[in-house]
Parts: C-alpha cells; sequence; structure tokens
C-alpha cells in the first residue's frame, strides 16, 4: 500500500514536471525611493540603491503566475548612519503576450509583503502591493533576457514593535508611521531559466 502510494505520488510529479512550463529569474536593478514623514514630523528620505531579486513562475498559456522576492540594503540620505533592509515576497501573475519573433511584453500585479529592518528600531512586515510589466526576449530555447519596471507600495502602520523613547516633549519615534504609503520604483535586468 505504501509502495503503491509513493509510486503514484512519484508519477504524479514526473507528469507534472513534464507538462509544466516553470521559470526561475534573477533579477540586479536600481530601486527608487519616495521620502516618507513620520507621524511625529520627521522627514525619512531613503536613498537610492541597487536591489537583487529572484523569482520562480509557472507559464500557463499567455499567464504566468508565481513568487517574487527582493532584497535592497539602504541608508537615509540626511543620516547615513541610519540603515535599513527592505524584503518583499510578492505573488505574482502576469499576462505575456508577443511582439514579434522572439520578444514578449508582460504586465501584472504583485501583492505580499514587505519586512522592513531598521538598525535603530525594530524589523516589523507591512502590506505591499503593486504593478509590473517588461520585455522578454528568447536568447536560446530555455535562457531569456528581460527588462522590466515595477511600481511597489508598501502601506507603513507601526502598532506595536517600534521603540519610542523620551524626547524634549515626553515621546520621539524615530520610525512610526499611521497609513503612510512608501512607494518604490525598481529598474530591473534579468536571466529567465525556463524548464
Amino acid at each position: 500500500m505504501r509502495t503503491t502510494r509513493l509510486l503514484t505520488t512519484a508519477l504524479f510529479a514526473v507528469s507534472f514536471s513534464s507538462a509544466a512550463d516553470i521559470a526561475f529569474t534573477g533579477y540586479y536593478g536600481q530601486s527608487l525611493n519616495q521620502s516618507l514623514v513620520t507621524e511625529n514630523g520627521t522627514k525619512i528620505d531613503i536613498k537610492d540603491d541597487t536591489n537583487l531579486g529572484v523569482s520562480l513562475d509557472k507559464h500557463d498559456g499567455i499567464s504566468k503566475y508565481g513568487l517574487y522576492y527582493s532584497h535592497m540594503s539602504s541608508t537615509q540620505r540626511n543620516a547615513s548612519d541610519y540603515e535599513l533592509d527592505l524584503n518583499y515576497l510578492l505573488f505574482q501573475s502576469a499576462v505575456v503576450l508577443p511582439v514579434s519573433d522572439g520578444l514578449s511584453s508582460y504586465l501584472g500585479a504583485q501583492l505580499g509583503v514587505n519586512r522592513i529592518s531598521p538598525n535603530f528600531s525594530d524589523s516589523d512586515t507591512f502590506f505591499a502591493t503593486g504593478l509590473y510589466g517588461g520585455l522578454e526576449y528568447e536568447i536560446t530555447k530555455d535562457f531569456l533576457a528581460l527588462g522590466e519596471v515595477r511600481w511597489l507600495a508598501t502601506i507603513l502602520k507601526n502598532d506595536s514593535t517600534t521603540i519610542c523613547e523620551g524626547g524634549p516633549d515626553g515621546t520621539q519615534c524615530d520610525w512610526y508611521f499611521d497609513g503612510e504609503v512608501l512607494n518604490q520604483f525598481q529598474f530591473n535586468l534579468g536571466v529567465m531559466y525556463r524548464f
């Protein structure tokens, strides 16, 4: 009974992988960041910096869907000793349309979380969403090069994890937001391997 179950599972996995069109993509890009204002009026201006990312997608006809992870380390423009890491994990889905022989365009949406880890406060996880689009060029049957733009919007709302210290007026929070939106734009180049 157990052998039959293992054999059935193995056959199902092999048949799925042979019918599936899976793609692994690595990204390198530049992030442009919007400045923010904390609840107490402190301006947070995140320096534009490079980002790295990976995605794992299933291609199904003219659509593709999967997971996207992106990491960026940066500092504040007006306080370089204030560092922060941004880690996005997003479910993404896009429509892929051919442009010409070997060249396709895609446009999609993404939804997930952004884990922000400052060196001056506690890490916190926020809801993130956005849109993305770009062009894919088929170098070989299995390898593609791509260029894309992503708009990422993170809704910042702190409840309990931010550390606040006593200031001249009682309390000062360097990283405390109430419904502020962090907008970022990523300009990425990537290489995709399809199997």
